[in-house]
């Protein structure tokens, strides 16, 4: 099959097919599932504060997601940095508000809950997610969705970070997978090329963080709704 079944949402090469059967679905967290921004500004706002510098806006902010949270420390705080002399407090500095911010009032993007109602039906689920273990599991416990999910790997219990492939090939041995029946949906490089890695189908969500650069994901989608529609008409 090399044509997909929803393409106003979906961009497909010719070249690619669409998996037969989707046997396990890993999913990234920030920027796919939760709406992280809003709690990564207010905490990146909080250390610039702390240092009489003024804030930076959303925009500023989400440029520099998706590459990880010393690439944000570095790009966001870079003033601050220069000021003191020492990435490493500045950086503990943000985790530590981090950890109060992200599970204050974390937010779902609309449509995850019913998505992963429907998702649960026919494939197993589970997280990959390069976020602390004890924040991934914080938030996850506050949003009360920890039972859609088989596993939750964060790196402490990965085995490495995105893009390191070694927490996927695990999820893939542990749901008796393979990885032709394996999706990996994300909104980042990093998230694309862990699933490249594994060699899986990968989804990218506009909605997310994601920045121009490669590797692309083998098909976009808007955001979780429209992938709810995009797993419906593969079934």
């Amino acid at each position: 099959m090399s044509a997909s079944p929803n393409p106003d949402a979906v961009e497909l090469p010719e070249s690619i097919e669409l998996p037969k059967s989707i046997e396990l679905i890993v999913f990234d967290l920030d920027g796919t599932l939760l709406a992280s921004l809003p709690d990564i500004a207010a905490s990146a706002n909080a250390v610039r504060e702390k240092h009489g510098k003024e804030p930076r806006t959303f925009d500023q902010i989400a440029a520099a997601i998706g590459r990880g949270a010393a690439a944000l420390v570095e790009q966001v705080l870079d003033d601050v940095i220069a000021e003191i002399g020492n990435f490493d407090t500045v950086f503990h500095q943000f985790r530590e508000f981090y950890a109060i911010e992200s599970v204050r009032n974390p937010q779902l993007y609309p449509g995850t809950i019913e998505l992963l109602e429907r998702a649960r039906e026919h494939s197993h689920l589970a997280i990959f997610t390069n976020k602390p273990l004890a924040i991934t599991d914080a938030v996850v416990d506050r949003l009360e969705i920890r039972s859609y999910f088989g596993e939750v790997f964060a790196p402490e219990n990965a085995g490495g970070r995105k893009p390191d492939p070694t927490g996927l090939h695990r999820l893939i041995e542990r749901f008796d997978a393979t990885p032709a029946t394996t999706v990996m949906v994300g909104d980042s490089i990093n998230d694309f090329a862990v699933g490249r890695n594994a060699e899986t189908f990968t989804v990218g969500l506009r909605a997310g963080y994601y920045k121009p650069g490669e590797p692309d994901p083998h098909v976009w989608l808007d955001d979780v709704v429209a992938l709810d529609r995009w797993l419906t008409d593969l079934r």
